[in-house]
């Protein structure tokens, strides 16, 4: 996300999926039995309380990026519609008279074509 590598997108999320479940499993099956964890020798749960510390500090990582691209996709959304919204305005003509008069744009359709280039 932060590389701007959105084809890899839909595969991560898949990853991202399958190991948010094998990690539910494993909580669940230590909960189940948490002797298994405090029989462990005293290494071992120090490395599981660093990787849970991890994991926490990458899923709040993500969690801000996500929050960032949504922010900077609804404001790009909301600034393309208003800059469509001016080009469909009524465009002032002059009546025989020399007045102004308001006339409506040829079509009403914009051609707009959006990908994930900057």
């Amino acid at each position: 996300l932060r590389a701007m590598r959105l084809n890899n997108l839909a595969a991560l999320q898949e990853e991202k999926a399958k190991l948010a479940a094998a990690y539910s499993g494993a909580f669940e099956s230590v909960r189940a039995n948490p002797s298994a964890v405090k029989s462990a020798e005293s290494g071992m749960r120090k490395a599981l309380r660093d990787a849970t510390s991890g994991l926490k500090e990458t899923v709040a990582d993500n969690m801000s990026a996500l929050s960032a691209a949504k922010l900077l996709n609804e404001r790009l959304i909301r600034a393309l519609s208003e800059a469509v919204a001016t080009t469909l305005m009524p465009i002032a003509a002059y009546t025989a008279t020399g007045a102004t008069a308001p006339t409506s744009s040829a079509t009403g359709w914009v051609p707009l074509a959006i990908d994930n280039r900057i």
